[in-house]
């Protein structure tokens, strides 16, 4: 029995690894195309409708957004998108900003699902739950687009809030492509540069503190910014002009730390990434020598030329990754003490396939391949610390080791004392990626106490569909919407 566990988990190890280099090969080691860098603040095209090739964002409702431009310490362009349902309607001007981040391999659109000019004939067939939470009973934009039910940004702009949403470097389409001038990069540099580049932006716009939040990576994003965690800009721009490119090591500062934290009012953390749940068979050189490469994944690029710029409406791909997901979900569930309670993280069940095809269509973005070297890090020694091949002296490092005094890293649990701001925490039913006793225990447990603090599991759901599922209109989104009532 156990040889055959172990020839499962050896076939499975090989498997992962064909995928990615699957997915490599699809592109080359050449830097990802980074956008034209739209004009500051003054110049952003407030009122202008946000682009996908051809495709306007706008759905049936005719939703226009604006897009900003915020410059990072590193001289990056990444974009923020101020929401509003439609261009007959304000922006929520002068009430409390939110900045919701997307998680690994997602855009803006995570948050976002609506009808779109391309699928307008297909999601027209969707329906509502019998169900349907009170809030949007009878409402004008949801009876003409049914997929708004499922639209953060638009419960938080119904509610009275300023939805704000952002996309990292490298990832977002369109106008809302966020620049990247490198291959090079990991879970590290969102939070160090690309989240107070963002922050800063949304406060000088609004004259406000905003509240900001994340799902899954988001989270991590996130926490890793009210830490005070930072790169020297000077040092990452040096790195990835080097013969062997590198990131320099992630640096902490409680001073740092202490202005981020008065910089926002509070931290909404949806299943946020800690250490994941993942096999400690993940230890392998073939697996370590793939998840090292400087290479960045597509998938925007990938989806948008498959799904959007083809004209194509059909939902047959959305239709395999609806069943792939729910049975190894359904896998996981039967069989929680084997292998398979690792892919229990997308419960497709519990989502309307019509949110899924979105997700599939639009949400899907570009992805460093190092970002998940440094989560298979995190999952198989259950620690968190920078990438593993940060400092030149590490670039060349072909396998990460456990935890060892004095190996000149950072680790991020170290320095969650830092986190001085109220958060609230929902994890998910499942265990699969993220297990919320790991949250409790990594995060929550070990920040500065608030008393807005509040961590609680949303049943019914699974990591991946936290933010989208059957659960999100009716749990996710009130609970979000109280408590940043009581802040």
């Amino acid at each position: 029995m156990k040889a055959t566990l172990r020839g499962i988990i050896e076939w499975r190890n090989i498997l992962i690894s064909s995928v990615f280099i699957f997915l490599i090969t699809l592109t080359s080691c050449d830097d990802i195309q980074a956008t034209s860098p739209v004009a500051d603040d003054e110049n952003a095209t407030s009122g202008s409708v946000a682009t996908r090739i051809n495709e306007t964002v706008s759905g049936s409702s005719g939703s226009t957004q604006a897009i900003y431009s915020a410059t990072t310490e590193d001289n990056i362009q990444v974009k923020l998108l101020r929401y509003r349902p439609s261009s007959d309607v304000n922006f929520n001007e002068g009430r409390q900003p939110v900045l919701m981040l997307g998680g690994i391999m997602m855009n803006t659109d995570e948050y976002l699902p609506h009808t779109t000019e391309l699928m307008k004939e297909k999601y027209a067939k969707m329906t509502l739950p019998d169900d349907i939470a009170d809030w949007a009973k009878d409402d004008e934009f949801i009876e003409n687009d049914h997929m708004l039910y499922y639209n953060l940004g638009y419960y938080l702009w119904k509610q009275g809030f300023d939805p704000w949403f952002g996309n990292y470097r490298g990832t977002g389409r369109g106008d809302l492509k966020s620049d990247s001038p490198t291959n090079v990069s990991t879970l590290d540099v969102p939070g160090c540069l690309d989240l107070p580049a963002m922050v800063k932006k949304i406060t000088e716009i609004t004259g406000q503190k905003p509240v900001i939040g994340g799902h899954s990576t988001g989270g991590l994003v996130c926490f890793t910014y009210l830490e005070g965690a930072y790169l020297d800009a000077a040092e990452v721009i040096k790195g990835r002009t080097a013969k062997t490119k590198y990131l320099p090591h992630v640096k902490v500062s409680d001073d740092l730390a202490k202005e981020r934290n008065n910089s926002v009012k509070g931290f909404i953390a949806l299943d946020p990434a800690v250490a994941p749940y993942l096999p400690s068979d993940l230890d392998n050189p073939l697996i370590w020598s793939v998840v090292g490469m400087p290479i960045a994944l597509p998938l925007d690029t990938m989806m948008e030329s498959m799904l959007v710029k083809s004209g194509s409406d059909d939902m047959t791909m959305s239709y395999m990754m609806n069943n792939l997901f729910d049975g190894l979900s359904d896998l996981g569930i039967k069989y929680s003490d084997s292998i398979w309670e690792y892919f229990d993280f997308f419960r497709t069940s519990l989502v309307d396939d019509y949110v899924i095809d979105y997700f599939v269509r639009y949400a899907t973005a570009n992805c460093y391949i190092r970002m998940l070297g440094q989560f298979a890090d995190w999952g198989v020694f259950v620690h968190m610390r920078e990438g593993y091949k940060n400092g030149p002296e590490n670039a060349k490092k072909l396998t990460p080791k456990a935890r060892a005094d004095g190996d000149g890293y950072l680790y991020y649990e170290d320095h969650m004392i830092n986190i001085t701001a109220p958060i609230l925490c929902l994890g998910s039913e499942s265990d699969g990626m993220q297990i919320t006793d790991r949250i409790k225990d990594l995060m929550m447990d070990v920040k500065t106490p608030h008393k807005l603090d509040i961590i609680e599991d949303i049943p019914n759901s699974g990591h991946a569909d936290l933010p989208i599922g059957y659960t999100a209109p009716t749990m996710v989104f009130p609970v979000v919407s109280d408590w940043l009532d009581s802040l």
